[in-house]
């Protein structure tokens, strides 16, 4: 690692965050998932909030209220570890950036695996990484990027090892831009994957409570599902309690570790350049579009990255690939 590059914690030869603890992370690792479980797996920069807030929706029935809470109780499972996954009552929503064979896996429970076109998941992980190294330019990045020196490891073996996992029926395949090109579409596809005798009929058969959801999952009103929580707007009586009675409102923290931290005085990266002009809601949902990194990429970026895709994926089925292309 360069000298001038952000700092991170190396663990089994994976990078992740400078906060992130060894204990907490091969704490996830070890987590074994209950059958009732739901794992959203991403890289970072790929949806995953948005995708947690639509879940929360879902679960609720379009209530933004009990959403929210629902959303506070999420466990970032390797910056918190597994303790709260373990007694944390369900329904709830688990998060990982962990990639296949690191990330904690049952044949029962349910993933949502979401992915992004990587010119955007660059542009938009730069970004996130700017916010407390704010010296940091995107041509450094975009080397960092592309040969795999960033927090959570190569995109392009991340997205190799989910992809193998197509066969498994207990994994519903996502896009980033699917998501965002028919909104509803792919709510129906969660609520259905999730159980369609309750969330897919119901939706299917209220259009109020499939609007609701499309409605509080902008991107604005996700925003406002994290800064509620950030700023103590949700009522921390009523969040979900663990079998031993703590309750959980520990969704804060893993985001902050989730922006890099998002305190202009953390002590947990002292030393570091950072935006103190940036809110977390801004840090974790910023423009929310397909698309951004024609403003960013130069043509010989562009070109570069195009060719470690066809080498990434010469001789695959890399269903991506095809959704992608007309984005990139």
């Amino acid at each position: 690692m360069s000298a001038s590059e952000p700092p991170s914690l190396i663990v089994d030869g994976l990078r992740f965050p400078p906060m992130f603890t060894e204990e907490n992370v091969k704490s996830a690792q070890n987590y074994r998932p209950r059958d009732d479980d739901v794992i959203v797996v991403t890289y970072p920069k790929c949806g995953t909030t948005w995708t947690q807030v639509i879940l929360s929706l879902i679960f609720t029935q379009g209530d933004p209220e009990g959403a929210k809470k629902l959303f506070a109780s999420s466990p970032f499972l390797e910056h918190q570890g597994s303790k709260e996954a373990e007694t944390l009552e369900r329904p709830c929503i688990l998060k990982t950036h962990l990639p296949f064979g690191r990330a904690p896996w049952s044949d029962k429970a349910k993933y949502i695996c979401v992915s992004r076109n990587p010119k955007d998941c660059c542009v938009s992980y730069f970004h996130h990484y700017k916010v407390h190294h704010s010296s940091l330019d995107f041509d450094h990045f975009f080397e960092m990027f592309i040969e795999g020196r960033v927090n959570f490891g190569d995109y392009f073996d991340y997205l190799k090892i989910w992809e193998e996992q197509r066969k498994n029926a207990n994994i519903l395949f996502l896009t980033y831009e699917e998501m965002k090109e028919d909104t509803k579409a792919a709510i129906l596809k969660m609520a259905s994957f999730l159980d369609d005798e309750k969330y897919g009929e119901a939706l299917r058969g209220n259009g109020n409570i499939l609007n609701d959801i499309l409605k509080y999952s902008s991107p604005e009103n996700t925003k406002e599902f994290i800064s509620s929580h950030r700023h103590g707007k949700v009522d921390q009586t009523k969040l979900p309690v663990c079998k031993g009675g703590m309750k959980h409102g520990k969704f804060a923290e893993g985001m902050k570790s989730d922006s890099q931290d998002n305190e202009p005085d953390s002590t947990h990266l002292k030393g570091s350049q950072c935006n103190k002009h940036v809110g977390i809601d801004n840090i974790l949902v910023r423009k929310a579009i397909v698309g951004d990194w024609r403003n960013q990429f130069s043509e010989e970026q562009s070109r570069r990255l195009d060719q470690k895709i066809l080498e990434r994926t010469i001789g695959s089925d890399f269903v991506n690939l095809h959704i992608w292309k007309k984005y990139m």
